[in-house]
């Protein structure tokens, strides 16, 4: 079977450093070229090379773009391949221009949605396109935004657990792991250790962010902080090593926030790190045991969380079932089922 997985314009799929739903769909396209599916990848230029670094000889057949306009990247997709020649589009774009070019010529597909109200879901909704959500949050939130018949259909983000090592022997600091934005809870995160004098590191995605004036505030002030350090963009394995030694993985994601997976909390747990977060999108999917982490409602209840005893092989044992090899089996179900 051929396969055309679309990947999303802003980075290179895998991303060099970070990078969610590139991360994800790499995996999923990962995946299925371990399972002897043909494999096509519409990405930004320059991911073969990412690819390589990251996962070997193992490789889909690039289709490679500098433009970062995914409308752009459709229609030079149409005027230079057969897209009618794959049998299924697995769709991880934030437009979903492929996806609507499948409902109109029946190629099966699936189009995932990353963010809470992604780009044109309404009109790709209404158009008849199979939309996907990444929580059980997501799809009950998108199902009600949408008005849906029934609810979406969802399925969790996954991480290639061998890149994660766990460690039971933990320091005393807490690590904020995330984008660098407001709504992630960065200024509570900050403001909290130094109020109550806790070891912090600071570490995330600045360069695609929204707001870079407010990153460049954090990074200005940061100087000037006593028990916090401002990390921002790392290699993996530096982030892994911070991780696996954090007595908490802490995430003060805003009230006004909603979190549709959290993948840093999936990573956090595979090293063997509890997870204190705020209370709100699909947090409490992935914290189900008080063994492996805590939920608040207010900042208040912050430092008494993180000074709780939790299981740091529980914690481990959590992160192992967001696998990618165990994620992607439903996925393989759900292309067959739609096939």
């Amino acid at each position: 079977m051929k396969v055309l997985v679309v990947s999303s314009q802003l980075i290179e799929t895998p991303p060099i450093d970070y990078g969610g739903l590139e991360y994800v769909c790499a995996l999923h396209c990962k995946y299925l070229l371990e399972r002897g599916y043909e494999v096509g990848l519409v990405c930004l230029k320059g991911s073969h090379i990412s690819w390589h670094l990251r996962f070997g000889e193992l490789m889909p057949k690039f289709y490679e773009s500098y433009s970062r306009d995914e409308k752009k990247v459709f229609e030079k997709f149409l005027r230079q391949n057969n897209l009618k020649s794959y049998d299924f589009i697995l769709d991880h774009s934030w437009y979903g221009y492929f996806s609507e070019y499948a409902v109109k010529h029946d190629i099966p597909h699936i189009k995932f949605c990353h963010g809470l109200i992604p780009p044109r879901v309404r009109e790709l909704y209404e158009k008849g396109v199979n939309l996907f959500t990444v929580s059980k949050f997501h799809s009950e939130f998108l199902s009600d935004y949408l008005m849906a018949k029934e609810d979406l259909p969802y399925l969790y983000n996954c991480i290639d657990v061998s890149e994660y090592e766990s460690s039971s022997e933990k320091e005393d600091y807490v690590v904020h792991l995330g984008r660098i934005e407001f709504g992630k809870g960065v200024s509570s995160f900050i403001r909290f250790c130094e109020k109550y004098k806790v070891k912090g590191y600071v570490i995330g995605e600045d360069r695609f962010v929204k707001d870079t004036k407010y990153v460049e505030d954090i990074i200005r002030k940061s100087t000037n902080f006593k028990y916090v350090k401002y990390v921002g963009r790392v290699p993996h394995d530096i982030k892994v090593e911070l991780l696996k030694k954090a007595k908490v993985l802490l995430l003060c994601y805003r009230e006004n926030y909603q979190e549709v997976f959290g993948i840093a909390l999936v990573e956090g747990l595979v090293c063997g790190t509890p997870v204190v977060a705020r209370d709100n999108g699909a947090v409490r999917e992935i914290i189900n045991s008080p063994k492996i982490g805590s939920v608040f409602k207010s900042n208040n209840e912050i430092y008494e969380l993180i000074n709780k005893k939790y299981d740091y092989n529980t914690c481990r044992e959590r992160g192992l079932e967001f696998d990618y090899k165990k994620i992607c089996r439903e996925l393989e179900e759900f292309i067959l089922e739609y096939c």
